[in-house]
């Protein structure tokens, strides 16, 4: 059971964490003032081993992505395949995200489109009605989106469970961000597959994201540091 000093200590690497990534350790070092090596051991130990996964949120306006949501309601015929033609979707329509709501029933799609391809996008969603596979969908702009991080002070670390006093949450004055257009940036298929990398697990080592897009190890960093980290393509980081 950790004590005190060590919930404060790992509270506090969390919400370092989150700001900075989990690739910048000297500057996560200095923040909390411990040497290197200690940050890397309480980086891997208290944190990755212990489950806590940190995902990369994307600027997507400098990639030139417009994002929107639709609902989704398939025609009774594909009732049962509706993940298997999520995971089509991802491959050749620029689906991000796919979820099944409650009570309805209803299927939430996200898309990040190119914006040279937007109307090309909304006929091929359409003839997926033409087609049998959709009875209908509805889909919007999305402006902006607030991905939420862990809030360590909302978790009991002794017992592993989340604490939340609603009632104080309910008092809170939530302020929304405010929606920051961002000059689209040059970037190639080398710097979005190692984003998409970063989405699933921004502490992936670089030689296993190598070998998973089976690139150089060399051209790899070349492409993060000089685009992916140069170019802020990584607004901030979400901790989970």
């Amino acid at each position: 059971m950790e004590s005190s000093k060590q919930i404060d200590e790992l509270t506090r690497l969390i919400e370092v964490v989150a700001r900075l990534g989990p690739r910048n350790v000297p500057d996560i070092a200095h923040e909390l003032s411990i040497p290197i090596e200690t940050a890397r051991h309480r980086l891997k130990k208290q944190l990755l081993q212990r489950g806590i996964r940190i995902h990369a949120s994307l600027d997507f306006g400098k990639l030139n992505l417009e994002r929107s949501w639709a609902f989704l309601d398939f025609e009774e015929g594909y009732r049962g395949q509706e993940a298997k033609i999520a995971r089509a979707l991802a491959d050749v329509a620029y689906l991000t995200y796919f979820a099944r709501t409650m009570p309805e029933e209803r299927f939430l799609a996200q898309f990040a489109v190119p914006r040279s391809k937007l109307e090309e996008h909304g006929r091929f969603l359409s003839g997926l009605v033409e087609g049998g596979i959709l009875r209908k969908y509805k889909k919007h702009n999305l402006s902006w989106m607030r991905h939420i991080s862990m809030k360590p002070n909302l978790y009991n670390f002794r017992r592993r469970v989340w604490d939340i006093d609603w009632e104080a949450l309910d008092r809170l004055k939530l302020i929304p961000e405010l929606l920051d257009i961002s000059k689209i940036m040059p970037f190639d298929k080398k710097d979005l597959l190692i984003l998409k990398e970063l989405q699933q697990d921004s502490a992936i080592q670089f030689v296993d994201i190598a070998n998973k897009l089976k690139i150089d190890v060399k051209t790899l960093l070349y492409h993060y540091h000089s685009h992916v980290a140069d170019r802020n393509f990584v607004s901030k980081y979400i901790v989970r």
